[in-house]
């Protein structure tokens, strides 16, 4: 009785998170393969595709990401059983596809997951000022010179966001004529 109340709770867990990362790919990925594949924070941080085979639904855990003295530092893990192939399911290896067809210029030894401040802000859908003024930067221009590149789709956005107010918004009368 008591692994299916404990079973239970972990489900309503991942329901209540997962509602909660559904709009942010990396993020929801993230938290996918954290919780189903039983990997480490520093192991998923680690991953490439170079290390995951999605015709075999495979993830080969031999590297570890630790950060020390404001250096990145990709190593194997502490100790030899730390080593190991995970087995995925269909829908992990749709979700890893699906990820990866929005990365822009990745290639598979880059790091699947890079989380940083700014992109954690962006995933927020903050805005560029914001943006700047939380990463400490003086100009915006800086901001967006170093981060353009995360908002590839920005264009089609602005788009959207043009047509939406063009048909919500009723002609002014000349009052000049």
């Amino acid at each position: 009785m008591h692994i299916f109340y404990l079973i239970c709770h972990l489900l309503e867990y991942y329901i209540k998170v997962h509602e909660f990362v559904s709009d942010k790919p990396q993020s929801r990925l993230a938290f996918m393969l954290l919780f189903w594949t039983g990997m480490r924070c520093g192991e998923l941080l680690a991953l490439s595709l170079k290390y995951v085979d999605l015709d075999a639904k495979i993830i080969n855990v031999s590297k570890s990401y630790a950060r020390l003295n404001k250096e990145d530092l990709i190593n194997p893990p502490k100790t030899p059983k730390s080593k190991r192939i995970i087995t995925i399911p269909h829908f992990l290896v749709d979700e890893i596809n699906n990820y990866v067809a929005l990365l822009y210029d990745y290639q598979a030894t880059d790091r699947l997951f890079t989380f940083s401040k700014h992109l954690l802000v962006r995933e927020m859908n903050t805005n560029p000022i914001l943006i700047s003024e939380r990463l400490g930067h003086e100009k915006v221009q800086t901001t967006l010179e170093i981060y353009s590149h995360l908002y590839p789709n920005k264009h089609d956005e602005v788009a959207e966001r043009l047509d939406i107010f063009k048909n919500s918004t009723k002609p002014v009368p000349d009052t000049n004529t």
